[in-house]
């Protein structure tokens, strides 16, 4: 078996035997071209405990199949204790779930728990009931075939994403201090950067729209992300000022006006999925700065750096569009502002955690800039996840074009989803002794610690809301690079 195969799980009543066993030989190109190993309680050993080994392989699937039958749902086994673990895993992210209409029951309600989850066959027909049972294997088979493509070539990509940090590491500690010590060391501070005099450059205006969700009927779920009545989306035109920035080749960055303030930072208690790590709430007092409008860009990166660290077209140049850069370490985030800074004379830098949170919120004390809502006309996140709870959007499964969504009040897009952004500041369990005057957070003993643990904001397309909240935390090591984590730069104000 290949160690990139996707690892596929059977949960089904032995009274289904015969369903179960025309959908494995329904599956069996992939099987056979080693894309796939297939699991289900039949391949137990004698003599083994088959309970540890049942949920053992349940927790290491990548794809969950519940063969759905009234049988299925009577099963106190199938039911209660293999379908609450696939749920589980479902909420975690860390497998897909996928149930499977085999015979027709009382199943599409709110008390079945994977009752707002995409069920196959595509309009949710039970397969017995199809006049041609083959056909509808065959199509079920082939979105299961979709899926395994999607987990495979997110599986490749992660490969590489854990290989990059060792080549790189595999230099001579001298050999790269220069090239990576050196911008950290200096990111605890602002960039001291030579001005000309009296150069005040003039600001442009831009206008954007804004949405707010109002009169929002929640009959259950998280955010209102359960079943939900009426929801209305009130609009409105503003403007602010922004500084573009060029960077040649007809790329620019565009860094808008964000005015200083002062707000509450974090989360209550009462704010569904809130986290001890986001309390206490305390009040911060932010200066003036400014801040991209965009996450920034592979058009920008290369500009900057000359090279894409995710991509590059077959022919060996590299892309370059309009979508955020990702696969970027808070490493490499830090030394693409030490290189802007050079190349344009003025102090860019990753914001401060406070200063992002700031910046989201725009404002608002909401769960969200929009309110206490999320919905997928308005972010990018995935909208197909909500606990087996409820389906209320779309999962493009992707980052979209920066600015495809509406801003907030300061003019700022993609805050919430997309791809995760990265701060300035290191990592601390909750808000006690943070600072209160916006700056970032560092912890002096270990300012060089390449292993040290950082801060991300705003979620990205792959995760639910609870992650996309204004004041939702996380963190990696300042190595870790990912499909979904890219970053936007702020700059200070002075210099105008």
């Amino acid at each position: 078996m290949s160690e990139e195969a996707i690892k596929i799980f059977y949960s089904y009543s032995r009274k289904d035997l015969d369903m179960r066993n025309t959908l494995e030989k329904h599956l069996a190109t992939l099987r056979k071209a080693g894309k796939i190993s297939t699991w289900h309680d039949l391949q137990l050993e004698a003599g083994t405990e088959w309970e540890p080994e049942i949920l053992g392989k349940l927790d290491t699937a990548d794809i969950i199949l519940l063969l759905i039958s009234s049988d299925f749902i009577d099963s106190e086994y199938c039911y209660g204790t293999e379908l609450k673990r696939a749920i589980e895993r479902h909420r975690e992210g860390t497998a897909r779930v996928i149930p499977i209409i085999l015979r027709s029951c009382d199943w599409n309600h709110s008390d079945v728990p994977f009752s707002k989850l995409n069920v196959l066959p595509t309009h949710a027909e039970a397969i017995a009931s199809s006049l041609n049972q083959d056909d509808a294997f065959t199509k079920v088979a082939q979105k299961i075939r979709e899926t395994v493509e999607q987990l495979t070539a997110k599986k490749q990509q992660d490969k590489l994403n854990q290989q990059r940090p060792k080549q790189f590491n595999a230099k001579p500690f001298q050999g790269f201090q220069e090239e990576l010590i050196a911008p950290i060391r200096e990111a605890s501070k602002p960039a001291q950067v030579a001005q000309p005099p009296n150069r005040k450059p003039p600001l442009d205006t831009f206008r954007f729209e804004v949405a707010t969700i109002t009169g929002v009927q929640k009959t259950g779920g998280l955010f209102g992300m359960g079943r939900y009545g009426s929801c209305a989306i009130k609009r409105d035109r503003r403007t602010a000022q922004f500084y573009p920035e060029d960077l040649g080749n007809g790329v620019t960055l565009e860094m808008v006006q964000i005015p200083g303030g002062t707000f509450v930072m974090g989360s209550p208690k009462t704010e569904a999925q809130s986290l001890d790590s986001e309390r206490p709430q305390h009040s911060v007092t932010v200066s003036p700065f400014l801040m991209g409008k965009f996450p920034v860009t592979e058009a920008q990166y290369v500009a900057v750096m000359g090279n894409n660290p995710a991509t590059e077209s077959y022919d060996g140049r590299f892309v370059a569009s309009n979508r955020p850069v990702v696969d970027v370490s808070w490493k490499k985030a830090i030394a693409f502002c030490e290189r802007l800074s050079e190349q344009t004379g003025k102090p860019y830098r990753l914001p401060s955690e406070a200063e992002w949170e700031y910046a989201c919120r725009a404002g608002t004390k909401t769960p969200f800039h929009f309110g206490d809502t999320i919905r997928t006309h308005l972010a990018n996140y995935n909208g197909m996840y909500f606990y087996g709870l409820a389906s209320h959007g779309t999962y493009i499964e992707e980052s979209t074009p920066v600015g495809s969504f509406s801003a907030n009040a300061f003019g700022l897009f993609d805050m919430h989803g997309n791809v995760w952004e990265w701060c300035l500041d290191h990592w601390h369990d909750n808000y006690e002794g943070a600072p209160v005057d916006g700056s970032a957070w560092l912890d002096n003993n270990d300012s060089l610690n390449v292993e040290a643990r950082r801060l991300l904001r705003g979620g990205s397309y792959f995760n639910d809301p609870r992650y996309c909240r204004s004041a939702c935390r996380n963190d990696y090591r300042a190595d870790y690079q990912n499909y979904g984590v890219g970053f936007r730069v702020v700059c200070d104000v002075s210099w105008t």
